[in-house]
């Protein structure tokens, strides 16, 4: 089995340190294509895998093809690549916003998955979501779901709409959380803790609630619930956030979200 990764970015090298992690690849089944000569050397050098330029170098006797690439990069690379992928080679795509019907128009291949992984499939606790086409044979779907739950957890969906709105919610989500992890420390040292103070309390706060509600079996909401005690002083941050109306901001910076992973399948 042989992996060939198009693109040498973060998402590439969190897929690669997922795979090792599970060990279904050893580093001289996978070949990377990558421009950069500072990634392909921090590549090659972190994870002895093979690095090309070339991408047909890459898709040659690939099992598993992962783009890893850019949207707005996606044709340029397709034009180089069309007509040269193996017919019974799976094609996984972690490309935001470009449909799997434009994958298959423009590489002329019809094995596609798609799938919105996020970033903390770098400490393998990542969200991957996806699907694929009719022509994905069972076991090359079994493959697909060993491949991404080696980068945390992951969800099929049959409609294909789904991987937008997941864009939206997991994909862009991690950000959303740091936004709000980097609010809270500015808040702390606002209040007179010292930079690496607030960082601590932040952090430890934002990983035990994560884990608490990994763990427990109730809801967020009931859980919230249980910390505000009526007249105490979490109800009176919760009573700041309903006046500014957090949810409805953050309804509206998914939406946003949402729609622009849309429009980039229309690049």
């Amino acid at each position: 089995m042989k992996l060939g990764i198009v693109g040498g970015g973060k998402m590439a090298e969190a897929i690669i340190i997922g795979v090792f992690s599970k060990k279904l690849f050893k580093p001289e089944e996978i070949m990377v294509g990558e421009i950069s000569q500072e990634r392909q050397e921090y590549l090659t050098n972190k994870f002895s895998v093979t690095v090309s330029v070339n991408n047909e170098d890459v898709v040659k006797d690939s099992n598993i093809i992962l783009l890893a690439i850019k949207p707005q990069h996606f044709e340029v690379a397709a034009a180089g690549l069309k007509n040269k992928l193996s017919p019974t080679s799976t094609l996984i795509s972690i490309m935001a916003g470009i449909t799997i019907q434009k994958i298959q128009n423009l590489l002329n291949h019809n094995l596609v998955v798609r799938v919105m992984p996020n970033t903390p499939a770098q400490v393998q606790m990542g969200m991957s979501v996806w699907t694929c086409t009719e022509e994905v044979t069972v076991s090359q779907k079994m493959v697909t779901t060993q491949f991404l739950q080696a980068l945390g957890k992951e969800l099929y969906v049959e409609d294909e709409s789904f991987i937008d709105m997941a864009t939206a919610l997991s994909g862009s989500g991690p950000a959303y959380v740091l936004f709000f992890l980097e609010s809270m420390i500015e808040a702390g040292k606002s209040i007179g803790f010292s930079e690496p103070q607030a960082t601590l309390l932040a952090k430890q706060t934002l990983l035990g609630t994560a884990q608490l509600v990994e763990l427990s079996n109730k809801s967020p909401k009931d859980l919230r619930l249980e910390v505000t005690s009526p007249g105490g002083t979490t109800a009176e941050a919760i009573k700041i956030f309903e006046k500014k109306d957090l949810l409805s901001m953050t309804q509206i910076a998914v939406e946003a979200a949402f729609n622009k992973s849309k429009s980039l399948g229309q690049i």
